[in-house]
C-alpha cells in the first residue's frame, strides 16, 4: 500500500518499490530497481517558475520584497517568439497533493513497462546488450524531471507553474543561443538557458503585462520600466500599480 512520503525523491522510490514487486517481469523489476537506486541521488535538471495569481501578497514578500516587478505572459502571436516548445518543454501545474504525485509517477512507469514488454516480444532472440541500461537511463531521466513539478502542500497558495528541462550541455547548446550560462547568486554560480533565444524563432516575447510591486517609489518604477520596454521595443505593453499596500 502506498503511503504519504516527505520528499520527492522519498515518494519516487517508494513507489519504484511498490511497482518492482509487482510487476510481471523479472526483467523490469530489476530495471525499477536500478532507477530507485540511483533516484536517491537527483538528476541535474533546469527549472522556470511562474504562478497564475496575478497580485500576491505572498509573493511580493517572497520575491520582490523592495520594488519588484511582474510579467504577465500570455499564448504566443504568429509575430511573437514562444516561450515554450513541445512535447517536453511545456508548462506543468505544480502538484501539492501526495496521491497526484504518486499517480503521475506510477503513470509514467507503467507506460515504460509496457513499451519494454512490447520490446521483449518484438526483439525476441535480438536483445541489445546495453537495452536495459538504456531503459534505466531514460527513466530516471523522466522521473527526475517531471517530480521538479513536487513541492510541499504548505506552498499551494502560489499556484505555481513550472517548466522543467533535463540539464544537457550538449542539447542546450545546440537549441538555445549562447547556450548554457550562468549567473550569479547567494548560493553560486547557477546554470540556466534564455528560454527566449530558441534558435529558429524570432520577435517579442508575448508579454502582456507589467505589475510593478508594493513600494513607496512606485510611480517612479513604473515611469522607469515604461521607457525601457519602449527602448526593448515593447511600447504598448500596459504597466500598471500591484493593489498591495506598501509596508515598510
Amino acid at each position: 500500500m502506498l503511503r504519504r512520503c516527505g520528499t520527492a525523491s522519498d515518494l519516487s522510490m517508494k513507489v519504484l518499490d511498490y511497482r518492482s514487486k509487482r510487476t510481471r517481469s523479472k526483467k523490469f523489476a530489476e530495471i525499477l530497481n536500478a532507477v530507485r537506486r540511483k533516484i536517491v541521488h537527483p538528476q541535474p535538471t533546469l527549472v522556470s517558475c511562474f504562478s497564475t495569481v496575478r497580485d500576491s501578497l505572498e509573493q511580493w514578500r517572497g520575491y520582490g520584497p523592495s520594488g519588484g516587478v511582474s510579467l504577465k505572459l500570455g499564448p504566443s502571436q504568429e509575430d511573437e517568439r514562444p516561450l515554450w516548445f513541445g512535447p517536453d518543454y511545456l508548462p506543468l501545474q505544480v502538484l501539492y497533493d501526495w496521491r497526484p504525485k504518486a499517480v503521475l509517477i506510477l503513470s509514467i512507469i507503467r507506460r515504460f513497462e509496457t513499451e519494454y514488454c512490447i520490446d521483449c516480444s518484438v526483439m525476441d532472440g535480438n536483445w541489445p546488450e546495453n537495452h536495459d541500461e538504456e531503459y534505466v537511463s531514460y527513466l530516471l531521466v523522466l522521473l527526475s524531471t517531471k517530480v521538479a513539478v513536487f513541492k510541499h502542500d504548505s506552498f499551494r497558495e502560489e499556484a505555481e507553474i513550472r517548466i522543467a528541462m533535463p540539464y544537457s550541455t550538449e542539447n542546450l547548446n545546440r537549441e538555445y543561443e549562447g547556450g548554457l550560462r550562468f549567473r550569479v547568486s547567494a548560493f553560486g554560480l547557477i546554470p540556466y538557458v534564455c528560454s527566449g533565444a530558441r534558435k529558429g524563432f524570432s520577435g517579442n516575447l508575448p508579454i502582456r503585462e507589467i505589475v510593478i510591486g508594493p513600494s513607496p517609489r512606485q510611480e517612479l518604477i513604473a515611469e522607469s520600466v515604461g521607457s525601457f520596454l519602449e527602448h526593448k521595443g515593447y511600447p504598448s505593453i500596459p504597466v500598471t500599480l500591484s493593489k498591495v499596500p506598501y509596508r515598510a
